[in-house]
């Protein structure tokens, strides 16, 4: 299992002869507004340096992940982030497409909150 705890300059990547495994990114939340709950996440996964600061660049790049090839990925997000109901309610949408995406793929995408 490849892991990452936000750190964007070594992306996870998969190191067992080429084969994918699976990739688990963990990110600190608590405390965050909408714009740094994005590049938090964005970091943690490793998006490239051109990634924008919006919801649609964060379901791009979820969607993307080239640079980490996986079977399955996993984010789990740590405590709770400042984001009003709506922006929770949208980026709950965006894991949802992001799983569903992932799953015509034939790979697994999971979201854990933890509080």
């Amino acid at each position: 299992m490849v892991r990452s705890t936000v750190n964007p300059s070594q992306p996870p990547l998969d190191l067992e002869g080429g084969r994918s495994g699976s990739a688990r990114f963990d990110v600190e939340v608590s405390g965050l507004d909408k714009s740094a709950f994005i590049a938090t996440i964005a970091h943690a996964v490793g998006v490239p340096a051109s990634f924008g600061d919006n919801w649609d660049a964060l379901a791009d790049g979820l969607q993307d992940l080239s640079w980490c090839q996986a079977s399955s990925y996993e984010l789990v997000l740590r405590g709770s982030a400042a984001l009003s109901e709506a922006e929770w309610a949208i980026s709950r949408e965006i894991f949802s497409d992001t799983e569903q995406f992932w799953q015509a793929q034939g790979k697994s995408f999971r979201v854990k909150v933890e509080s």
